[in-house]
This record gives C-alpha cells, sequence and structure tokens, in this order.
C-alpha cells in the first residue's frame, strides 16, 4: 500500500516505516507548506539529520502518553582522581618498608674528608673517606657514601648547617656529631674502640640548635659483634648549649640505650619504630614525645 501522507512514496518495504515517522513528526515532508512530498530519493544533508535525530529524541507517542526514547543525559566531566599516593624512592625507609641503602650510583667522586669554614657548597654523588668538619657555612649532601674509616665520626658539625639527603654514613666512632639534618639517609656500622661510645648521632650541645630526621634509619650494631651505645646520644655533660631534637618516621636500633637521653632540651620521636636489639631497651626517659612502636 502507498503512503498514507506522502504523494511520492509508493508501496515499498520503507512504506510504513515512512507513514510512522511522519505520524509521530520526526518527518513533516519536503515541500512546505504543503508537505505532502517525502522526496524519497533526495540527500539528507547534515542538518536536517540533525533535525531528525532531536525530534526523535524528545518524542512523546501521542497514543501512548509516554517517551519512545529518553533524551540523552548531559555529558558528566570525568570525576577528579584523588592525586596518586606516590611510592617511596628506591631504598626509602619508611616504618615496615625498608629498601636498599641510598647513597652514590656506583660511579661517584672520590674525596678525602676536609674542614668546611664558610660558604656554600653542595656536594653529590660522591664517597668521602674520612671525616667532614664543619666550622661554619652551609654544606649539602645528596646521594653519597661517607667512610669514616676509624676516625670519630664521619659528619662532624661545629658552627654550620649540614643536611645529608639519601646518604649512607659508616665506618666511625659516631655518624654525626651535633645539629645535622637528614633525609632518607642509613647510618650504620659505627667502628668500636676502648673507650669510645659507637653512636648513630651524638649530641654535644656544645654547638647549640636543631637537629631534624626524617625518613631515616640508624642501627648502631657494629656487625654481629656489638651493639654499639646508642642510636641517639643526647647528654648535657658534653656542653652547656641547648639542643632540640625532631625524629620522625624512622627506625632505631642497637645499642645500651637505643636512645639515651640526660636532661635533653626539647627531644621529640614520632611514628618510628624500634628494631628490638639493645641491652636495658629502646631508653627515651625525659623524651618531650616518643612514639617509637618496636617491630
Amino acid at each position: 500500500m502507498a503512503s498514507d501522507y506522502f504523494k511520492d512514496v509508493g508501496e515499498n518495504a520503507h512504506t510504513d516505516d515512512i507513514d510512522w515517522a511522519k505520524e509521530r513528526g520526526i518527518s513533516k515532508g519536503s515541500n512546505p507548506p504543503d508537505n505532502d512530498e517525502f522526496s524519497p530519493y533526495a540527500t539528507v544533508t547534515r542538518q536536517q539529520m540533525a533535525t531528525f535525530i532531536r525530534r526523535a529524541v524528545t518524542l512523546v507517542d501521542p497514543a501512548l502518553g509516554e517517551r519512545l526514547a529518553v533524551e540523552p543525559p548531559p555529558i558528566e566531566p570525568p570525576p577528579i582522581e584523588p592525586p596518586p599516593i606516590e611510592p617511596p624512592p628506591t631504598g626509602m625507609f619508611i616504618p615496615k618498608l625498608q629498601g636498599p641503602v641510598l647513597k652514590h650510583d656506583g660511579n661517584p667522586t672520590v674525596m678525602s674528608g676536609f674542614t668546611h669554614t664558610s660558604g656554600t657548597r653542595t656536594i653529590r654523588n660522591a664517597l668521602i673517606r674520612g671525616r667532614v668538619y664543619v666550622l661554619g657555612g652551609t654544606l649539602l649532601f645528596e646521594d653519597c657514601e661517607f667512610d669514616g674509616q676509624g676516625g670519630d665520626s664521619c659528619v662532624f658539625n661545629n658552627g654550620g648547617k649540614v643536611t645529608l639527603r639519601r646518604c649512607e654514613l659508616h665506618g666511625a666512632e659516631d655518624g654525626i656529631k651535633n645539629n645535622v639534618d637528614t633525609e632518607q639517609c642509613t647510618i650504620h656500622n659505627p667502628t668500636y674502640k676502648s673507650g669510645s661510645h659507637g653512636d648513630c648521632v651524638q649530641l654535644q650541645n656544645t654547638f647549640p640548635g636543631t637537629a631534624t630526621h626524617r625518613f631515616s634509619y640508624f642501627d648502631c650494631r657494629e656487625g654481629s659483634s656489638s651493639l654499639g651505645n646508642a642510636a641517639f646520644q643526647v647528654k648535657k655533660d658534653f656542653g652547656s648549649g641547648t639542643q632540640n631534637l625532631l625524629v620522625e618516621d624512622c627506625y632505631i636500633d642497637g645499642g645500651n640505650l637505643t636512645v639515651n637521653l640526660t636532661s635533653p632540651d626539647d627531644v621529640r620521636f614520632r611514628r618510628c619504630l624500634w628494631g628490638g636489639h639493645s641491652r636495658y631497651g629502646v631508653g627515651g626517659n625525659g623524651a618531650d614525645e616518643f612514639d617509637v612502636q618496636p617491630v
């Protein structure tokens, strides 16, 4: 049967569909105002197709009283994802996560220990053999190894500002003396001598200031033969200056007391872990904060 609405649409496989579109207002005709022709063989332009689609998706069937097609929902912007949690750098120590020791890239600049008196200096990717003695100025070490070679300390700060990042210190009686800041460092294997202390960090109070240690590893045991003296030694009898200490997200181990404090000024340990190896316990008596958990 030919179209009931368009005189140019005869009987064919598409006639019922064309009439269905006419009845529902999707196609109104191609020759206004009469609109009694469909132009079945004409080309449909992009703008005409847009009109057809819009009429179809907003159509309400007058017989059923319901929408034949649902208008698509507006395009929602993608949800804002929270920033990913950055994995720790390789080797960085975080409580419950200890990787390989951070230091130079395996091909370091080899240096002898030295004395720094003034000015600012940055040293990277170095192997330093012997003590670094600081009397003034500012020093920054990154990705370095300190081999104390049996001396009294790897880094002795007696008047400057010293920061260590991603460094390894070993092989001296003490790893650090006085207010040296560390980030992602490993201080271990002190060298034992008769009458020596064998500390990872020793605050002498002769040079006042604040020492801050974060994401670092302190183990004052000398291999398997000695527990050492203390991972942190803060004693007033070394001097009369004010010495403040902040240790956050670090691992500590070894010693007679792992943290040996005598009349400290301001000492705070936060979110730290203790390895459980010492003669008399973890210590820390007298600290203003001491959040240290055994592992």
